[in-house]
């Protein structure tokens, strides 16, 4: 795959040869480029613990797991905004994955690897994960009471990635206080059912 990688950003970077030295036009050396990169990135993902969990549509309409209410990227940008971060800036987002589609063992050791030290969670708990560039989130419905919402879980572990990767905070506790305190005003501003969409 890395072969064949290579020669395809070789195409590329020889655009105009790419015919000769090939047989592929720079349109399909392009094309080809974006599909192993998509494949290298499912690759990543699937040892990060990542796999389509075909009852994942009996447990949402159990009630069993929650999604967001608001798309990712309304989040991001709803925190963005809070942290004085550009929110259309060009960034690329961490990936995001759902507990119901991640296995636990595999989860653990990125957890462990990532996380020297620390006791390992018996079960996928939400997480931002910078050395994998990940976050992983919990979505068990029963684990939001109390006006908690699988949203403002996800805006905290944003606001760890934004100041990580943005906004280059490098202070551990800044950045768990910062991620707390947009938890607590991403719930107050956008309750359970409310979208951060346009605001």
């Amino acid at each position: 795959m890395k072969l064949a990688l290579a020669a395809v950003l070789l195409s590329l970077s020889c655009a105009a040869r790419a015919d000769d030295f090939f047989g592929i036009t720079p349109e399909e050396g392009q094309a080809l480029a974006a599909q192993a990169q998509a494949q290298q990135h499912e690759e990543k993902l699937r040892q990060l613990g990542w796999e389509k969990n075909p009852i994942a549509g009996v447990d949402h309409a159990l009630g069993l797991r929650v999604k967001p209410s608001s798309p990712q990227n309304c989040i991001y940008d709803a925190v963005a905004g809070r942290l004085g971060a550009n929110p259309s800036a060009d960034v690329l987002y961490p990936d995001v994955l759902y507990a119901v589609d991640v296995d636990l063992s595999r989860y653990q050791a990125a957890y462990k690897a990532e996380f020297p030290g620390k006791p390992v969670p018996p079960s996928v708990r939400t997480v931002y994960m910078p050395g994998y560039d990940v976050i992983y989130l919990d979505d068990w419905a029963p684990d939001y009471t109390n006006g908690a919402t699988i949203d403002d879980a996800l805006a905290a572990q944003y606001a760890r990635f934004i100041d990580g990767v943005v906004l280059g905070v490098d202070d551990p506790a800044r950045v768990d206080s910062d991620a707390a305190a947009v938890q607590s005003w991403y719930r107050a501003q956008f309750p359970a059912g409310a979208s951060s969409c346009g605001n």
